[in-house]
């Protein structure tokens, strides 16, 4: 059963994969889309830069020393502060990818700058312009700049809590984060095309027979947006508390395991069990054939496992061979 949810739900995902970052930006048309970078810094630990727009000045530093990445995003408006985020990474730590939408959360719900919606609106198309432009410039090397993504994230979640409860900060994790296959994303920010998701109905018509599929699909034939966030997509499929409570399962699991003995890194795994929402990761149809929870599935992983099931060639498996 949990196999055939997760074949399932692997067949609507196949294009979100593939087209990771086409459609994810929504982007404030009154944002210039080009500008002059001034690179103050760039060596392969350090990536200081800064850009202005309109009659604000944005300046970004990143520092990566061993497992520790530090990184600063500031606008000067002024010559003075109109806003600033801080944020630390270690990733030497177990699991650390598990908790930082709680750390995101956290530091967006401390930030105390006298700013609008609006203002966040405007410094989080700036933000995304910024990112646009620095992953498609030529000597950047990824890591130096990866931790923008936790910026944008805390700068989103800020912008979203207004017209809310004061008290409500959200930031659902992106899967493909949690698995080490994409940079870190909200799912509330992450839009997908609504026609890309129809065309994918359209090509694979045997989704329908599933209950899940066919209200997410009455829904999506009903909705006048031309996109949808994450978030909404994966309700349909996957219960939010229950994908958060694995989360922290998981973490709680393996500090358990930690203190009670000594263990190696590689024997902390994401520890497949009950609340593990799409089944384990050594599922057909769970991408990488990896141990712990089934977070992010695809078609063509589901394919590459059920090759895999007769071992032949073992040298196409690789790692990812599961015979019955």
């Amino acid at each position: 059963m949990i196999q055939k949810k997760a074949f399932l739900f692997s067949c609507l995902l196949i294009s979100i994969v593939v087209f990771f970052f086409i459609g994810c930006f929504k982007k404030n048309e009154n944002i210039l889309n080009e500008y002059h970078l001034n690179v103050i810094l760039k060596t392969d630990q350090a990536y200081i830069v800064e850009f202005k727009i309109d009659d604000n000045m944005f300046y970004y530093s990143s520092e990566n020393k061993n497992s520790v990445m530090k990184s600063s995003f500031k606008i000067f408006r002024e010559k003075s502060i109109i806003y600033e985020s801080q944020y630390e990474l270690d990733t030497s730590i177990n699991d650390y990818r598990l908790f930082q939408h709680k750390k995101v959360e956290q530091i967006a719900k401390s930030l105390r700058f006298e700013l609008q919606e609006q203002d966040y609106k405007t410094i989080s198309a700036a933000a995304q312009s910024f990112i646009e432009t620095i992953f498609n410039s030529s000597g950047i090397r990824k890591k130096q700049v990866q931790s923008i993504f936790y910026h944008l994230a805390i700068i989103n979640t800020k912008m979203r809590s207004f017209g809310r409860n004061a008290s409500t900060y959200e930031c659902l994790p992106h899967p493909g984060y949690i698995l080490g296959r994409a940079y870190f994303w909200c799912q509330e920010d992450y839009y997908v095309k609504v026609n890309l998701i129809k065309n994918i109905y359209k090509i694979h018509p045997e989704l329908i027979k599933d209950n899940k599929n066919q209200k997410f699909l009455s829904y999506i034939n009903s909705v006048k947006n031309d996109s949808l966030a994450f978030d909404k997509i994966y309700s349909f499929f996957i219960d939010k508390q229950d994908y958060l409570k694995s989360l922290d399962n998981i973490v709680a699991r393996n500090n358990s395991l930690s203190s009670a003995t000594a263990v190696s890194a590689s024997e902390l795994d994401n520890g497949c069990a009950w609340w593990c929402p799409l089944g384990c990761g050594t599922d057909r149809g769970c991408c990488g054939n990896y141990s712990g929870c089934c977070y992010y599935t695809s078609l063509l992983c589901y394919i590459h496992d059920a090759v895999c099931t007769n071992c032949t060639p073992r040298w196409f498996c690789f790692s990812g061979c599961v015979p019955d």
